[in-house]
């Protein structure tokens, strides 16, 4: 008797095959990182691929299909993934097929859009983004709306958090102290093009020897033909 447990305990958990993280939810999220509003319709299939290292075969099996949708951007497929055994190890593959998106007429810019994405499933939900951005022509347009004279001077810095990053450029002008916008400036950029953002701005000003810090922020249009920057101060 004491023999057969043995045996059965040790088929028991040479036969287990399934992660030792337990349960875990893939979610796929398609949206427009600069509003939020959801994208529909990419499709997403995660394949299982079991890897026979006595011969290196590999066999594909289709475990999820799905679209995200049109309310939330998303789609989700909770289950028990496979744990490597001897002689087999299990990869999963998420690929994506972007042709059936609904998006309004436009010309749209992909910040994150991948074929396919390896998903490991060591953690309760698995998030993969999808980041699509409708393209926009902006200027900036820097203007003294309170010039007090030729002794005027102003810097500036921007961020764009959803496809650049979340840290502030360099000023403008320039990065030295010598640098700096003079007088009752007003002052248009050439036309910049690049997927929707919001964007911030500090803006360093001195008048009459008292330096003052101006902050603020925009969401770049896509609707309008040319969307400015206003940096005035």
């Amino acid at each position: 008797m004491k023999y057969t447990t043995i045996f059965i305990a040790f088929l028991f958990l040479s036969c287990a095959r399934y992660s030792p993280f337990g349960e875990s939810t893939l979610e796929i999220h398609a949206y427009n990182p600069a509003t939020g509003e959801p994208i529909a319709g990419v499709h997403c299939k995660l394949y299982e691929l079991e890897i026979k290292l006595s011969n290196n075969k590999i066999d594909s099996t289709l475990v999820f299909e799905g679209y995200t949708d049109q309310v939330t951007g998303k789609t989700q497929y909770t289950f028990l993934p496979k744990a490597n055994k001897p002689g087999h190890t299990f990869d999963y593959v998420v690929v994506f097929d972007y042709d059936n998106m609904q998006l309004q007429p436009g010309n749209y810019q992909g910040l994150f859009v991948p074929n396919s994405v390896s998903v490991y499933f060591q953690q309760p939900i698995e998030y993969i983004p999808i980041k699509i951005a409708p393209t926009l022509n902006y200027i900036y347009h820097r203007e003294n709306t309170n010039c007090l004279g030729s002794n005027d001077s102003m810097r500036y810095k921007v961020k764009f958090p959803h496809t650049i990053g979340d840290d502030f450029s360099t000023w403008v002008p320039g990065a030295s102290l010598d640098y700096y916008y003079l007088g009752c400036a007003d002052i248009y950029s050439q036309v910049i093009s690049a997927p929707q953002d919001s964007v911030y701005w500090e803006i360093e000003v001195t008048r009459n020897g008292n330096t003052s810090i101006i902050r603020d922020s925009m969401l770049l249009d896509p609707t309008k033909v040319q969307d400015t920057i206003k940096i005035y101060y």
